[in-house]
């Protein structure tokens, strides 16, 4: 039952706003955003607007080579080794859930340190 309410709640709120009532609320130590997609700039966007402006943002484009992108640093997916049992990991894509959420567990983050953005 509870499985089936938080399906309708992710099916009714936008998921942006999900997103920053989880984040504001669970109270973790360190938010790392991974995906400079579509999905990751809108989460971005309204995080800031909320001024929930503490997070980590991370992409595989940073491997190659570093860059800023709406006025923030954006990290290499190494960043994520310094993931701490406090901090949580929001992927933001659908399209590379699987990729990214392998890259998460290589990296060393526990799988219930794991938030995937559908």
């Amino acid at each position: 039952m509870i499985d089936l309410i938080k399906r309708f709640i992710l099916f009714v709120v936008p998921f942006r706003v999900y997103v920053a009532f989880y984040l504001r609320f669970r109270r973790w130590e360190k938010v790392y955003l991974y995906g400079a997609g579509a999905m990751g700039v809108e989460i971005i966007e309204f995080l800031q607007a909320h001024e929930c402006d503490d997070f980590i943002w991370i992409d595989i484009r940073a491997n190659h080579q570093p860059y800023q992108y709406w006025q923030r640093q954006v990290f290499p997916t190494t960043e994520l080794k310094n993931v701490a049992k406090n901090d949580v990991v929001v992927i933001c894509s659908e399209a590379m859930i699987t990729e990214m959420l392998n890259e998460c567990l290589r990296q060393g983050v526990r799988k219930e340190q794991v938030v995937v953005a559908i």
